[in-house]
């Protein structure tokens, strides 16, 4: 059985309900599986008061437009009408809600972009991850994850020969980063998830990852161009300088000029950010 607060996800803050709130009825979304009597108990255990009818609807998803001109959809969730017994209400409703960090959407949206495959694992409820995720723009979402749930999910998608890129920064994600194929923890994150991590962002600041992940896949880019130089390079010179057709002082210039050549290219790098 679901604990009340996995049956009771959040009040529903509407005109329509403060107008149902003076005939003692209270409007709650709660899990798709709970039942009446579930619900029933959840309510009177969470507040304190006596349940003596619950009403149920399935809201289904609704066609909206998102930024960009792009369609979408609204979730689908289950809405519960609870009537209390006769003299009784509930003090008040509070829906809180967490604000999305100043560059985090930017953030997965550059991911998205470079062919990144974007997923949220989270010990939060699965309205508020869901929520947060809407609001990030991630398609992929795993809610009351445990420490263990994470780095299950890390270790499957590796499994399928996918390179893993886990962001975190507390003692939960420390599992799942060590796991990764590539670890990266936030300055201000636990020591231990610190530790375990390959990439540590001194910024607290979800601009920084997408800039590392560029400058990541840019030094990679430069290093390819520079191996590729040196290995044609050598295979034209080396044969011709043992044949006698390159004098030795052209020879020693011309590598000195190669090894200068692929210092520059690999300065684009800071150059380039």
């Amino acid at each position: 059985m679901n604990s009340a607060y996995e049956v009771i996800i959040r009040p529903i803050v509407s005109e329509r309900a403060y107008d149902l709130m003076s005939e003692g009825k209270y409007t709650f979304e709660v899990a798709k599986s709970a039942g009446k009597e579930e619900i029933a108990a959840a309510v009177a255990k969470l507040f304190n008061v006596h349940v003596t009818k619950v009403n149920t609807l399935s809201v289904k998803p609704k066609s909206k437009r998102l930024r960009y001109q792009q369609k979408g959809k609204t979730r689908s969730w289950k809405k519960a009408i609870v009537t209390l017994a006769e003299g009784e209400q509930i003090a008040a409703v509070f829906e809180l809600e967490e604000s999305l960090k100043d560059g985090a959407k930017e953030c997965v949206a550059a991911l998205k972009n470079a062919g990144m495959r974007v997923a949220m694992l989270t010990g939060d409820n699965e309205y508020a991850a869901k929520r947060v995720a809407e609001g990030l723009g991630i398609e992929g979402t795993v809610a009351n994850a445990l420490p263990t749930d994470k780095a299950a999910y890390v270790e499957r998608v590796a499994q399928q020969g996918r390179n893993v890129l886990m962001i975190g920064d507390g003692i939960n994600d420390a599992a799942a980063l060590a796991l990764s194929s590539v670890a990266v923890c936030m300055g201000s994150g636990a020591a231990v998830s610190i530790a375990k991590s390959d990439v540590v962002l001194m910024r607290d600041d979800p601009a920084s990852l997408a800039a590392a992940v560029a400058l990541a896949r840019k030094t990679y880019c430069i290093v390819r161009q520079n191996l590729a130089f040196s290995l044609v390079y050598n295979a034209v010179t080396i044969p011709l300088a043992m044949a006698g057709y390159v004098a030795p002082a052209v020879a020693a210039l011309s590598m000195s000029l190669s090894s200068v050549a692929v210092v520059l290219n690999a300065m684009r790098a800071r150059s380039e950010r």
